[in-house]
């Protein structure tokens, strides 16, 4: 598994692309995605939230920074953040490519009411790997 982050370095957010890449890394493998390629693009140049997925080789993941910060830090990265606002697209693709939703519609296709119910089950997942989750923001 490869796992590569763009920008190398961060000039407008306080982010550290090696720690931003190991927790990535982490994140491919707990979720089953050993065998895939993720590459990161990360706009530090908005702090909007917003993380769009392309399945393919590689799996590429464009972030709005924001989607990586620490809400109580402006401009600092947050593992926590990381690893939920990642983990739901990349659970997502994980979910289509082995036959669980197969059928489902694109991302963008997605009802509000079916993409709320996909993203709290995808954070429960994340929650049963190990990772710290904010539990009452999902139910």
């Amino acid at each position: 598994m490869t796992v590569t982050v763009s920008p190398e370095e961060f000039t407008l957010v306080l982010f550290d692309a090696p720690t931003l890449k190991a927790t990535l890394s982490d994140l491919m493998d707990r979720v089953g995605l050993v065998d895939r390629a993720l590459r990161v693009e990360v706009d530090e140049t908005t702090p909007i939230v917003r993380i769009t997925i392309q399945d393919g080789d590689p799996i590429v993941l464009a972030a709005g920074s924001g989607a990586f910060e620490d809400p109580r830090q402006p401009r600092h990265q947050s593992s926590v953040h990381i690893v939920t606002n990642a983990g739901r697209p990349l659970l997502r693709v994980r979910d289509r490519n082995d036959g669980s939703f197969a059928d489902a519609p694109a991302d963008d296709d997605l009802t509000f009411p079916q993409m709320a119910a996909w993203d709290a089950y995808c954070v429960g997942r994340l929650g049963r790997l190990g990772y710290p989750v904010h539990e009452q923001r999902w139910r």
